[in-house]
């Protein structure tokens, strides 16, 4: 049984015409209830993942750890992300979904579950909040910074390191 859908909001911007194909093809379903926001500001979109029940990052590129997914974690949302670059490692096995990129039936499959199994997505949600405070904090970031540092460097102190930056 699939769950009705009151809207889909799809925010962000338009390099390569998705967004024309998307509303011509809703326009042709005659699908209604899709809402194409485009580019939005931070206190916008920040309101937007607070209002939703999951997020969706369909990337086709190898994104290392796109901000998206923090965002919604953020917000305590799950995420139905694409399994491709660093997203299968942020969303991990109990913050959200993944779906195969270019694979349609995989991603409805996963958006229907999500829809349908509502304490799933719960725990979902809260395992994402948990996996942002612990994980992405800047305190753990610099800690796996300098244990890489140490590593790399055989545990020999570094005197004097320049760092550049492109």
């Amino acid at each position: 049984m699939l769950h009705a859908v009151s809207s889909l909001r799809i925010a962000g911007g338009d390099r390569d015409g998705e967004r024309g194909r998307l509303e011509a093809l809703a326009e042709r379903l005659r699908v209604s209830n899709i809402g194409f926001l485009g580019h939005q500001e931070p206190e916008v979109l920040h309101r937007l993942i607070e209002d939703c029940l999951f997020t969706v990052v369909p990337s086709r590129w190898q994104d290392n750890c796109p901000m998206a997914v923090l965002e919604s974690f953020a917000h305590g949302k799950p995420v139905v992300g694409a399994n491709i670059g660093g997203i299968p490692e942020q969303i991990g096995d109990d913050c959200g979904l993944l779906f195969e990129p270019g694979d349609p039936e995989d991603l409805a499959a996963k958006l229907s579950y999500l829809l349908t199994h509502s304490e799933e997505r719960l725990e979902m949600g809260r395992a994402a909040l948990r996996r942002l405070q612990t994980v992405y904090t800047p305190e753990a970031h610099c800690g796996r910074l300098l244990g890489l540092f140490e590593a790399l460097t055989g545990g020999t102190e570094v005197r004097d390191m320049t760092v550049a930056v492109a």
